[in-house]
């Protein structure tokens, strides 16, 4: 990938991120729908979007056959109670 490419990646991210709406789901889409190197644009706003909004609207069909997926949920959970603890203290 050339530094071009990535920028553009970057200002899609940015503008779906800006733009966000609705679910996590549709933000996956609507990086899908923008093409280009939709696998870093789909990783990157969706990881924010879950990150952000949690993984609640995210379908268990795109988690369940991610590699060591127990894992990353179990991280996912103690990273939203660290978070949590921050705020509400």
């Amino acid at each position: 990938m050339e530094y071009k490419d990535a920028m553009r990646t970057a200002g899609c991210a940015l503008y779906l991120l800006k733009h966000y709406q609705g679910s996590p789901f549709g933000i996956l889409k609507d990086a899908v729908w923008i093409g280009g190197d939709v696998g870093s644009l789909a990783a990157i706003c969706l990881g924010i979007a879950g990150a952000a909004y949690g993984l609640v609207d995210i379908p268990s069909w795109l988690i369940e056959p991610l590699e060591d997926h127990d894992v990353i949920l179990k991280l996912a959970d103690e990273f939203e109670s660290y978070i949590k603890g921050l705020y509400h203290d």
